[in-house]
């Protein structure tokens, strides 16, 4: 409805706008758009924005497990993406995702993309894996 109602009575500039305005309500944990919707479009500066907004801290943790080269890697840049899109839909931090919501987002995923190759290079479910498997494995000295 907002996109015909933009797309109506404006220029681009007011759809910027808009986007703007969409992405704060997100940063503040206003509005919680699904999964299906978020892969539906592109946010271009939600990665960019919302860890440092969001969880700080435990992207801070994050990227010092996954290591400098994995963390500016394309798979690791996806992986942010992924589970950037996971806080936003179930609002939280890092420490709140859970194994069911990593199988949820890979099923939206898929249900959006069916007919694509799963394979880690092609799908940011599959990005994400080795990012999860460190999120879940055991930490020494806890």
């Amino acid at each position: 409805m907002a996109a015909e109602w933009i797309a109506a009575t404006s220029s681009g500039l007011t759809a910027t706008i808009v986007g703007s305005g969409l992405v704060g309500l997100v940063l503040a944990d206003v509005l919680r758009p699904s999964l299906s919707w978020q892969m539906a479009r592109r946010a271009r500066h939600m990665q960019e924005r919302f860890p440092l907004v969001r969880d700080p801290e435990g992207f801070a943790r994050l990227q010092t497990l996954a290591g400098p080269g994995r963390w500016a890697s394309l798979t690791g840049r996806r992986a942010v993406n992924d589970l950037t899109k996971i806080m936003v839909a179930k609002g939280g931090t890092l420490a709140d995702i859970t194994v069911g919501d990593a199988l949820e987002y890979r099923a939206a995923w898929r249900s959006i993309t069916p007919s694509r190759q799963d394979t880690p290079s092609s799908t940011p479910g599959c990005a994400a894996s080795a990012v999860f498997q460190m999120m879940l494995r055991p930490r020494s000295g806890t």
